[in-house]
């Protein structure tokens, strides 16, 4: 096989468009006979892969992008989880493109159409072509622009999932200031973790909430973030938790907690 298909497909997680085959001057009878072989696979009429087997996450959306043409790129809250964003995840893949929607359908991915310039929404980054997030200063009128913009800042501040969103809304309706989320720490045993939310508290001194989701009431990881909070406590660092549900739900008890552990709010700050 035509080394450049390989390269090519291998950076567009094993996947290819039958245009970039012709492109590359594939001979489409070689290419059938690696499908009839079981070495290659159809995913769609216009994408094949070089693999076989279920499709992983990046595979479908680069399935998504490939299949639509070559101005399409991935948007919604699917350009959101490539950015990085978590805890929003959706099982469709969402591909936006820029002309009629001309081609076939594909089970899990739904295609729109818009007409905003591709050119401002597209992020020049290397990788399967995506929307920026930034973009959402240019989509005017935008409904319930104001919430989303924030959600974007969030996302940017470092916001790795829908519990340290929760967190973020917290902190403003109580007047209390941001947290700085995902800090790299070395604990105790020389293990490298990464703290949901973190305040400095004066003098030296750090308060570390950790967000516990539903999956932490199993056994073995409820004791291994026992382990992990006692290694990460040190004479300066205070480690405490709280669970998604009590930060969605009952923020105010856990406002009350953090000032109370030392967290100063905003206007208290301002009149010291």
């Amino acid at each position: 096989m035509n080394p450049d298909v390989l390269d090519l497909a291998a950076g567009q997680a094993g996947l290819i468009a039958r245009r970039q085959l012709t492109a590359l001057g594939c001979d489409w009878d070689r290419v059938q006979r690696q499908v009839g072989a079981g070495r290659w696979a159809e995913r769609s009429p216009r994408v094949l892969s070089i693999t076989t087997g279920e499709l992983t996450t990046e595979q479908r959306r680069w399935l998504g992008v490939l299949h639509a043409g070559p101005r399409s790129i991935v948007g919604g809250l699917t350009a959101g989880a490539r950015h990085g964003l978590r805890g929003w995840e959706r099982s469709d893949v969402t591909v936006l493109v820029d002309d009629e929607l001309a081609f076939e359908p594909v089970d899990g991915i739904r295609f729109f159409r818009s007409r905003r310039p591709f050119d401002l929404l597209r992020d020049p980054r290397p990788g399967i072509p995506s929307a920026r997030l930034e973009w959402v200063e240019q989509l005017r009128p935008l409904r319930r622009a104001g919430g989303f913009r924030r959600m974007l800042h969030d996302v940017e501040g470092g916001v790795h999932s829908g519990a340290e969103r929760d967190v973020a809304r917290l902190c403003r309706r109580f007047g209390l200031p941001l947290p700085v989320r995902q800090t790299s720490r070395v604990d105790s045993a020389g293990r490298r973790r990464w703290t949901d939310c973190e305040w400095r508290l004066g003098g030296g001194r750090v308060l570390v909430l950790e967000v516990d989701g539903s999956f932490h009431v199993e056994v073995e990881q409820w004791i291994a973030d026992l382990r992990r909070d006692r290694r990460l406590t040190a004479a300066e660092r205070v480690v405490v938790r709280a669970s998604a549900f009590e930060i969605r739900h009952e923020p105010e008890e856990v406002a009350r907690d953090l000032v109370a552990l030392g967290v100063r709010p905003l206007d208290a700050r301002s009149c010291a």
